[in-house]
């Protein structure tokens, strides 16, 4: 393709450009290579280089531009050899496969929006932004407006971006000082001079997080459970789970999750046993304001109760007649519902409570079901 694009009518300085680019890349300088074509057709405006500059993007690993360069190419150079533009569009379709989309929203227009330093152009954008599966940092800014700054998450896919006006404080008006009267025998009073007080400066809003589209919660509290002919008791109970958002219901503000628990309840009664819960579902998330989001949802799996005797009475004298080992087996289904308030991008306190239904667990417990309620309070890592 170096040939072909020497032989199109171009000035001195894309020629001495053209060669020099093909020099370093003979040397294996492409990083070099690309700056001097990027030269030339900026020097020229030529579309058949994009071809030139695609092919050493993808030399350097980056697809990105690789896949900007070839678009550029195939939109412009439409009278490039079918054979060139054949390979491009292979080209091009091969280092897609490896890049993302992220919809960048914002309602003012004319911002300049970047990504990694990256200049995607001004809103609103003519579409999402393609970029490498993993961390972003996000960049918008309009002379008037307060810059916003966000860092995107492995598996974010969309974001707004909320630029708030910026409002400078405007200068104390200051009155004519009250000239004293004219002399008289008595001493006249002294000049007044009054000023209004300064206008409150309006402190820059700040910008929403953007919520990362995983999270791993920890959760300990009390469960307060009971079952038909049982009496109740109250035990310590803990949860360990993970949830990933897999729609977004309405983007940025409501998401669809699916994820998975393990939880477990310590009980002696007198012989010690512990109830495992191992449980997969869905949840709906609601974004309430910066910092506070709700949830609801529901999760269903299998409650081992593990470690149980002849001699355990949970709560009632003589409801286990048999046990085989590792212990009895028994289906859960767990609705719940909590409060999320966010310390930070990756970290949250989470408060909620869960009913936890087991209908009749096994035919070795003389109970119909077990119900418990747990009401647990801990932290959320994000990411």
């Amino acid at each position: 393709m170096g040939a072909v694009l020497t032989e199109t009518a171009a000035a001195a300085p894309k020629d001495d450009l053209l060669k020099e680019a093909a020099g370093f890349e003979r040397r294996g300088d492409y990083a070099h290579a690309v700056g001097a074509l990027e030269q030339a057709f900026t020097a020229s405006g030529d579309p058949l280089i994009q071809y030139d500059i695609g092919r050493l993007y993808e030399r350097l690993k980056r697809p990105v531009e690789a896949f900007a360069a070839f678009s550029l190419f195939l939109d412009k150079a439409t009278g490039a050899p079918d054979i060139y533009r054949q390979d491009a569009s292979k080209r091009r379709q091969e280092v897609r496969r490896g890049l993302v989309e992220i919809e960048i929203r914002c309602a003012v227009a004319g911002a300049r929006v970047s990504l990694d330093s990256r200049v995607l152009g001004q809103t609103p954008l003519d579409g999402p932004a393609l970029a490498l599966p993993g961390k972003h940092q996000l960049h918008a800014e309009k002379p008037g407006y307060v810059d916003f700054d966000a860092t995107l998450a492995d598996g974010d896919r969309s974001v707004d971006v909320k630029l708030a006006e910026r409002r400078l404080t405007a200068p104390s008006p200051v009155s004519a000082p009250v000239l004293a009267p004219a002399p008289a025998p008595a001493p006249g009073p002294a000049a007044v001079v009054t000023t209004s007080p300064a206008a409150p400066v309006a402190e820059p809003a700040t910008a929403a997080f953007v919520t990362p589209p995983s999270a791993i919660e920890v959760t300990a509290g009390g469960v307060f459970w009971t079952a038909k002919e049982a009496t109740s008791s109250v035990t310590p109970g803990f949860t360990i789970g993970g949830r990933h958002t897999v729609f977004d219901i309405t983007p940025g503000r409501t998401q669809l999750r699916v994820g998975g628990k393990l939880g477990f309840t310590r009980i002696s009664d007198p012989s010690p046993a512990t109830f495992w819960s191992l449980l997969a579902g869905a949840a709906v998330r609601h974004q309430l304001a910066a910092r506070f989001a709700v949830h609801g949802g529901i999760d269903a799996g299998i409650l081992l109760l593990a470690g149980l005797t002849p001699d355990s009475k949970l709560l009632a004298p003589g409801s286990v007649s048999e046990v085989k080992s590792p212990g009895l087996l028994a289906f859960e289904v767990r609705p719940s519902a909590g409060i999320e308030y966010a310390l930070s991008s990756a970290w949250a306190l989470v408060l909620g409570p869960q009913v936890v239904w087991n209908p009749r667990p096994t035919q070795f417990l003389t109970y119909q079901s077990l119900l418990r309620f747990d009401v647990s309070a801990g932290a959320s890592v994000r990411f």
